[in-house]
Protein backbone atom coordinates (compact mmCIF):
# COMPACT_ATOMS: atom_id res chain seq x y z
CA UNK A 1 0.00 0.00 0.00
CA UNK A 2 2.79 2.39 0.88
CA UNK A 3 4.46 1.22 -2.51
CA UNK A 4 2.13 3.21 -4.00
CA UNK A 5 2.00 6.26 -2.51
CA UNK A 6 5.76 6.64 -3.00
CA UNK A 7 6.98 9.51 -5.12
CA UNK A 8 8.81 6.92 -7.58
CA UNK A 9 4.97 5.37 -8.36
CA UNK A 10 3.21 8.31 -9.07
CA UNK A 11 6.11 9.29 -11.81
CA UNK A 12 8.20 12.45 -9.40
CA UNK A 13 12.07 11.68 -9.80
CA UNK A 14 13.83 14.36 -7.90
CA UNK A 15 17.36 12.91 -8.95
CA UNK A 16 18.52 10.03 -10.33
CA UNK A 17 20.72 8.81 -8.06
CA UNK A 18 20.83 4.88 -6.62
CA UNK A 19 22.19 2.62 -4.27
CA UNK A 20 25.19 1.41 -4.58
CA UNK A 21 25.13 -1.63 -6.64
CA UNK A 22 21.81 -1.09 -7.83
CA UNK A 23 23.07 -1.07 -11.56
CA UNK A 24 25.26 -4.21 -10.94
CA UNK A 25 24.10 -6.39 -14.32
CA UNK A 26 26.63 -9.30 -14.80
CA UNK A 27 25.39 -10.07 -18.56
CA UNK A 28 24.88 -6.61 -19.42
CA UNK A 29 27.61 -5.81 -20.53
CA UNK A 30 26.93 -8.02 -24.03
CA UNK A 31 24.90 -5.55 -24.87
CA UNK A 32 26.60 -2.15 -24.56
CA UNK A 33 28.09 -0.75 -27.40
CA UNK A 34 30.90 1.93 -27.07
CA UNK A 35 31.87 1.60 -30.90
CA UNK A 36 28.42 2.82 -31.89
CA UNK A 37 29.45 4.72 -35.36
CA UNK A 38 31.55 1.88 -36.40
CA UNK A 39 28.98 -0.45 -36.27
CA UNK A 40 26.28 1.65 -37.95
CA UNK A 41 28.52 2.41 -41.15
CA UNK A 42 29.93 -1.58 -40.74
CA UNK A 43 26.10 -1.83 -41.58
CA UNK A 44 25.34 0.65 -43.86
CA UNK A 45 28.23 -0.85 -45.71
CA UNK A 46 30.65 1.30 -48.48
CA UNK A 47 28.32 4.57 -49.60
CA UNK A 48 26.71 4.03 -53.08
CA UNK A 49 28.98 5.52 -56.21
CA UNK A 50 27.33 8.75 -57.45
CA UNK A 51 25.46 7.97 -60.36
CA UNK A 52 25.99 8.97 -63.62
CA UNK A 53 24.01 11.53 -66.05
CA UNK A 54 24.25 11.30 -69.38
CA UNK A 55 23.18 14.73 -71.03
CA UNK A 56 20.19 14.28 -73.26
CA UNK A 57 20.14 16.68 -76.62
CA UNK A 58 16.30 17.70 -77.49
CA UNK A 59 17.70 20.79 -79.55
CA UNK A 60 20.48 20.59 -82.78
CA UNK A 61 21.51 23.31 -84.40
CA UNK A 62 22.52 21.17 -87.21
CA UNK A 63 19.04 20.00 -88.21
CA UNK A 64 16.51 21.52 -89.63
CA UNK A 65 13.21 23.34 -87.54
CA UNK A 66 10.98 21.71 -90.61
CA UNK A 67 11.21 18.60 -92.95
CA UNK A 68 11.86 18.79 -96.23
CA UNK A 69 11.76 15.58 -96.93
CA UNK A 70 11.48 12.03 -95.42
CA UNK A 71 14.93 11.84 -94.44
CA UNK A 72 14.91 14.39 -92.23
CA UNK A 73 11.48 13.71 -91.02
CA UNK A 74 13.28 10.32 -89.87
CA UNK A 75 16.22 11.27 -88.54
CA UNK A 76 14.56 13.58 -86.84
CA UNK A 77 11.65 11.86 -85.11
CA UNK A 78 14.58 9.28 -84.53
CA UNK A 79 16.91 11.85 -82.69
CA UNK A 80 14.04 12.81 -80.70
CA UNK A 81 12.77 8.65 -79.70
CA UNK A 82 16.64 8.82 -78.61
CA UNK A 83 16.30 11.78 -76.27
CA UNK A 84 13.41 11.22 -74.74
CA UNK A 85 13.92 7.56 -74.17
CA UNK A 86 16.84 8.78 -72.08
CA UNK A 87 15.86 11.17 -70.54
CA UNK A 88 12.67 8.81 -69.35
CA UNK A 89 15.78 6.31 -68.07
CA UNK A 90 17.26 9.45 -65.53
CA UNK A 91 13.67 10.35 -64.87
CA UNK A 92 15.35 10.04 -61.11
CA UNK A 93 17.84 12.45 -61.69
CA UNK A 94 16.25 14.98 -64.02
CA UNK A 95 13.59 17.26 -62.92
CA UNK A 96 10.56 17.48 -64.87
CA UNK A 97 12.60 14.69 -67.21
CA UNK A 98 8.25 13.67 -68.25
CA UNK A 99 7.34 17.32 -68.87
CA UNK A 100 10.44 17.90 -71.12
CA UNK A 101 9.81 14.77 -73.52
CA UNK A 102 6.29 15.73 -73.81
CA UNK A 103 7.44 19.49 -74.52
CA UNK A 104 9.86 17.58 -76.96
CA UNK A 105 7.37 15.36 -78.25
CA UNK A 106 4.69 17.68 -79.06
CA UNK A 107 7.46 19.99 -80.85
CA UNK A 108 8.27 17.53 -83.35
CA UNK A 109 5.33 16.27 -83.79
CA UNK A 110 3.77 19.69 -84.36
CA UNK A 111 6.45 22.04 -85.73
CA UNK A 112 9.14 19.60 -87.79
CA UNK A 113 6.53 17.69 -89.20
CA UNK A 114 4.74 19.84 -91.30
CA UNK A 115 1.34 18.40 -91.97
CA UNK A 116 0.06 16.83 -95.34
CA UNK A 117 -0.86 19.25 -98.12
CA UNK A 118 -2.39 18.46 -101.26
CA UNK A 119 -0.52 20.99 -103.63
CA UNK A 120 2.14 18.25 -104.27
CA UNK A 121 4.30 20.83 -105.14
CA UNK A 122 4.89 22.21 -101.26
CA UNK A 123 3.98 19.04 -99.79
CA UNK A 124 7.14 16.31 -99.84
CA UNK A 125 4.64 13.72 -98.57
CA UNK A 126 3.02 13.66 -101.63
CA UNK A 127 5.91 14.62 -103.59
CA UNK A 128 7.66 11.27 -103.70
CA UNK A 129 6.79 8.22 -102.55
CA UNK A 130 8.63 6.69 -99.30
CA UNK A 131 11.42 4.25 -99.75
CA UNK A 132 11.11 0.84 -97.97
CA UNK A 133 14.20 1.55 -95.15
CA UNK A 134 13.11 5.03 -94.20
CA UNK A 135 9.38 3.12 -93.52
CA UNK A 136 11.27 0.85 -91.53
Amino acid sequence: GDEMNSDFAKGLLKNLRTDGGAAAHPFFGRLRRDNYEEVVKALMGDPRPDPILIPAVLTDENMPDVATDYHTAASSLLRICHACSLLLQQRRLVKNAPAFVASAAQYALTVTLPMPHLDTNVCFWRKSPMRRETQT
